[in-house]
């Protein structure tokens, strides 16, 4: 196994979307993609997270669907945030269910810089749906449900891997002409937005499976930077223990060491990998 220089992703940009159902009137929730601000929840540098409808989620009788989308994050600080605001949506009486998700957006200009062009992003972008597709029994398994069988969470396949292909050596990123979001890594909008979005993860509002699914992110972003090329499929870095979903999760908890650990995720190390494997162990149950 080859050894990595300490990766850090301070300075690595990000986004989460938290798919809940939250008591009816608690809050003030917008339309599809026009939320509305929580300017009562906690503010990251003055600007605060909306909450916006979803018809993908279910919601019972005395709650309603809200997906809380956060603004661009950064750094300790920005996990700080993140913590506040499961926290504060816990209190307010949110909760999740099966139809709920978790997504983690990476923005690329903090990874390949502001002027990268088309062919920089289209070639890094091969290489990061690489990591992800040999490690996608990791990302499935921590969540402890079978989301590699949902329509909205579906798992890379050859179609993909070609366009990416495609894209890389002709040096263009217009994957939205080509491809659908409903997949473990969605790469519809880096023409839109500038991200690359990380769809595996069940609804939660646990703050150690969030932070965990997020350093997952951030270590996969940042280990892709460092690869010449990566192939589409292999072993990943699976250990002997357990499963093949605990195996996957244990070899990539190897891998990730103490790499890419943003303020309080370092504290929070041991709880984030432990409550990981448990759902690991779940997963593999199902």
């Amino acid at each position: 196994m080859r050894t990595l220089a300490r990766m850090t992703a301070d300075h690595v940009t990000f986004g989460v979307e938290l798919e809940t159902v939250m008591p009816v009137n608690a809050l003030d929730v917008g339309g599809y993609h026009s939320g509305r601000l929580v300017t009562a929840a906690p503010l990251y540098n003055g600007t605060p997270w909306t909450a916006e409808r979803d018809g993908s989620i279910t919601a019972p009788p005395g709650f309603m669907a809200c997906e809380f989308v956060s603004p661009v994050l950064c750094g300790p600080e920005g996990v700080a945030n993140l913590v506040a605001m499961l926290e504060w949506i816990r209190s307010h009486g949110g909760k999740v269910n099966p139809s709920c998700g978790c997504h983690v957006h990476i923005g690329l200009a903090s990874l390949l810089g502001r002027d990268a062009d088309a062919a920089t992003k289209a070639f890094y972008i091969r290489k990061l749906a690489g990591v992800v597709n040999i490690n996608a029994a990791a990302l499935y398994a921590q969540t402890g449900t079978r989301r590699d069988l949902s329509r909205y969470t579906a798992p890379l396949n050859d179609h993909i891997r070609t366009t990416l292909d495609s894209a890389s050596r002709d040096g263009h990123t217009d994957y939205n002409y080509y491809l659908q979001r409903y997949h473990v890594l969605n790469v519809t909008n880096v023409n839109t937005r500038g991200t690359v979005e990380f769809r595996a993860f069940a609804g939660t509002l646990n703050t150690e499976k969030v932070l965990h699914h997020l350093w997952t992110c951030l270590f996969m972003a940042r280990f892709a930077q460092d690869l010449a090329r990566v192939p589409w499929t292999g072993h990943g870095w699976a250990s002997m223990e357990g499963g093949n979903g605990e195996k996957a999760l244990r070899g990539l908890h190897r891998k990730m060491g103490l790499h890419c650990l943003v303020g309080d995720m370092a504290k929070q190390r041991r709880a984030m990998k432990a409550e990981a494997v448990r759902l690991a162990r779940k997963f593999d149950a199902r």
